[in-house]
Parts: C-alpha cells; sequence; structure tokens
C-alpha cells in the first residue's frame, strides 16, 4: 500500500506562516504521507495548471484558510497580491 498523497494549499501571508505549513509538511511526512506544497514545484508549467494536476493526484487536500487566502478564494483580492 501507497502512503496518502496530500496537498496542502495556503496563502503566502507571511514568512512566518509559511514557515509553519513548512513544519505541518514535515510532520505529515514523519507520519508516512507524501506531502506536496508550493515549494515542491520543479517544473516550468504555468501555476494553474500544477495546482490542478496536484488537486487531481492527491489523496487528501489540507486547505490553511487564512483571511487572506478567503479573500483570494472569494475573488475579493487582485490576483497579483
Amino acid at each position: 500500500m501507497s502512503p496518502p498523497k496530500v496537498f496542502l494549499s495556503y496563502s503566502h501571508d507571511s514568512a512566518a506562516h509559511a514557515d509553519r505549513v513548512r513544519r505541518l509538511a514535515v510532520t505529515l511526512a514523519r507520519d508516512g504521507c507524501v506531502c506536496i506544497i508550493d515549494a515542491h514545484k520543479d517544473t516550468d508549467e504555468d501555476w494553474p495548471l500544477w495546482m490542478s494536476r496536484q488537486l487531481r493526484e492527491a489523496d487528501f487536500i489540507v486547505c490553511i484558510v487564512t483571511a487572506t487566502y478567503a479573500r483570494r478564494f472569494n475573488d475579493q483580492e487582485l490576483p497579483e497580491i
């Protein structure tokens, strides 16, 4: 049986927030999951296609929703921000 693949989706609110997400990924990996975060993107595939592929291929998706994430998800913030 292969380990579950977990995709972590989060907004880049701050360096501290990104660090907490990376630590969560390390913890989940230590517990036997294959964790994917944006830091693992190693292709020239454009961002929306890469994200869509990760969502399709994951066994589990963890959304770490902050106020920033919610604004972006709800199209209440410009994409460049």
